[in-house]
């Protein structure tokens, strides 16, 4: 495979069980379908719950054509970039994989981070309900979605005892 922005061949990489594709040159990465995810919840558990894909809302995204191409199937990439999301990802079309030039992965991760310590008590209620949802009927594994949800629950009690102390003393004083 040829890297998508200076065309030397990959490298492979071992990213805690993951197999990445690497330049060596550029020091940018290829993520295959869903790898930027996984690579994503190995980073850091408190993350897993947070989804990659920032395109909520369409008005907010501009898509254009990339004068890379696909380091699978060759197909021209688009650039995507959403509104407030601090990195233009690169994806194919074809086979859904992404093209993160380098630090743009550091970029994503600090982003998700900043979201998280932004999230409100109420926003993490709101959070649960959609996370208990997906383990019915989300995109991942079952164990995956179950995963998600306990994060999403341990970061609410975070955040609740963090908030209100008062509630931390109290249960401090419970036997057992």
């Amino acid at each position: 495979m040829k890297c998508a922005k200076c065309n030397e061949n990959l490298k492979k990489a071992d990213y805690k069980g993951i197999k990445l594709d690497y330049c060596d040159d550029c020091q940018g990465i290829w993520f295959d379908r869903d790898e930027l995810r996984q690579v994503k919840d190995k980073e850091d558990e408190f993350l897993r719950w947070v989804d990659i894909d920032p395109w909520e809302d369409e008005a907010k995204f501009k898509i254009s054509e990339s004068s890379k191409s696909c380091p699978v199937c060759e197909m021209p990439l688009y650039t995507v970039k959403y509104d407030g999301f601090p990195v233009e990802i690169d994806l194919c079309n074809v086979c859904h994989g992404i093209w993160l030039d380098k630090g743009e992965f550091d970029k994503i991760i600090d982003y998700m981070k900043e979201k998280v310590e932004k999230e409100k008590l109420l926003g993490y209620l709101k959070d649960i309900g959609e996370e208990f949802v997906e383990i019915f009927v989300g995109p991942e594994r079952i164990s995956d979605e179950i995963a998600d949800f306990l994060v999403v629950m341990k970061l609410f009690e975070y955040r609740l005892l963090s908030k209100m102390p008062a509630i931390s003393q109290i249960i401090a004083r419970l036997p057992g």
